[in-house]
């Protein structure tokens, strides 16, 4: 199974909160289409995650210090990839979630795990260890 790290409050606003749209700055190939693990990734920028935090923590019930860090929280599903000038319209984007001058990571069908599975994250879109994919299965499995 893939995997992409996401800082938090993002990850769990994927999960939890209805974010539909995941912005980066660069694209993924549609090899990476499919179910994605959601891993919440230790913030590396401080600015930037008060910033993501304060405008997701404004909008939906989420509390930031009960948010996990360093694990797989759940998984979505990637359906599409788009930049945002091809989806800018009058009215904004295609999502209230998406962000001008970057790509679209459009996502569906979080599932939550019962518990989250520890593991260091990663650049991009990467592999889940076999270890780590046994569990994400196994709490998949128990949790629906």
């Amino acid at each position: 199974m893939k995997a992409a790290s996401f800082q938090q409050p993002g990850a769990s606003a994927i999960l939890l909160a209805g974010k539909t749209v995941e912005n980066r700055t660069t694209a993924t190939g549609t090899e990476n289409f499919g179910t994605l693990a959601v891993h919440a990734r230790i913030p590396h920028s401080p600015r930037a995650a008060a910033l993501e935090a304060k405008r997701i923590l404004n909008t939906y019930a989420i509390d930031l210090g009960t948010m996990p860090t360093g694990a797989i929280l759940g998984v979505v599903d990637l359906i599409d990839i788009h930049h945002s000038d091809t989806c800018a319209t009058g009215d904004g984007y295609c999502s209230p979630w998406a962000s001008p001058r970057s790509w679209h990571w459009v996502l569906a069908n979080p599932r939550v795990l019962g518990e989250p599975v520890p593991t260091a994250g990663a650049a991009g879109v990467w592999t889940l260890a076999p270890s780590v994919l046994a569990a994400v299965t196994a709490r998949l499995e128990a949790s629906s």
